[in-house]
């Protein structure tokens, strides 16, 4: 599938945009009971009351609020059973730490991309004792990540270029 990968920068940018108040509202609470339970207890609904306005079984709604706390609930119940309680489920997928945008990640990942790829040539040099400096070495990955991240190179999510952990400071 080719891509129209200026079109693909305006959606990273446009949900980069989209996600930064969402970005602020991560690792906030999560109650433990689930939202469901949390939400229809605040309200002061029984599970009985829950499952007459969403038109189920009280033994489902039981088993919901269970599934929610293993996070195996679907999102078309959860939508169901926000409107019983006169919500609306909000959703979002956003980068997690220490990435703040998609930008982040893929920056990121480029980067480490292009440093396996230089190494391994790197390598083949030196066994060839053709071997380049590290301030040549470090402009080749500054230079081949900038190309990669900017193409959308197919190789940034190769699997058998795999994302090295990040250590931390």
């Amino acid at each position: 599938m080719k891509a129209n990968k200026k079109a693909l920068l305006n959606q990273r940018e446009y949900i980069d945009e989209q996600s930064r108040e969402w970005l602020e509202s991560r690792g906030l609470y999560n109650p433990p009971t689930g939202w469901v339970k949390a939400l229809r207890m605040s309200l002061g609904l029984t599970t009985r009351q829950l499952a007459e306005r969403t038109g189920v079984s009280q033994h489902s709604i039981i088993n919901l609020e269970k599934s929610e706390q293993k996070k195996t609930v679907s999102l078309s119940t959860l939508v169901r059973v926000a409107e019983a309680m006169n919500c609306e489920l909000v959703y979002a997928l956003v980068p997690k730490k220490p990435f703040n945008s998609l930008d982040d990640i893929v920056t990121a990942r480029a980067q480490d991309v292009a440093r396996q790829i230089v190494g391994r040539v790197g390598h083949s040099m030196r066994l060839e004792k053709q071997g380049v400096r590290n301030a040549q070495s470090n402009a080749q990955i500054k230079e081949l990540a900038s190309q990669l991240k900017e193409n959308l190179d197919s190789r940034l999510w190769d699997k058998s270029l795999k994302a090295k952990p990040k250590k931390s400071k």
